[in-house]
C-alpha cells in the first residue's frame, strides 16, 4: 500500500473520531432543531423570540446556497452550549 493510502486512511479515521464540533456543521444539523415551531429563547428584556426557521422558505430565500454558520461563524458546537446567546449577524 502507497503513502497516499495511508494518507488517506489516517485522514478518514481521525475524521470519524473527532468530536461533531470539530468539523464543519451542516444546515440539515442546524434545521434540527431550529424547525421547531415552538423553539423559543427569553431574551434580556423578558420577551419570548423565536428562533425557527422555515426550512423550505430558508431553501427559496438568497440565503438558501449559504451555511447557517457562513454567517452564524460563533456557532461550533450542535447543541449550543448553556448558556448560549448568538451574536447579532452583519449581513453588510
Amino acid at each position: 500500500m502507497c503513502c497516499l493510502n495511508y494518507c488517506l486512511i489516517l485522514a478518514g479515521l481521525l475524521t470519524a473520531l473527532l468530536p461533531r464540533s470539530a468539523l464543519a456543521l451542516d444546515n440539515s444539523d442546524c434545521f434540527t432543531c431550529h424547525e421547531d415551531k415552538a423553539l423559543v429563547k427569553t431574551n434580556a428584556n423578558g420577551q419570548a423570540v423565536t428562533l425557527f426557521v422555515d426550512a423550505v422558505e430558508f431553501s427559496k430565500s438568497i440565503h438558501a446556497k449559504n451555511l447557517c454558520v457562513s454567517c452564524h461563524s460563533d456557532i461550533t458546537d450542535v447543541p449550543h452550549p448553556e448558556p448560549f446567546v448568538a451574536k447579532p449577524v452583519s449581513c453588510a
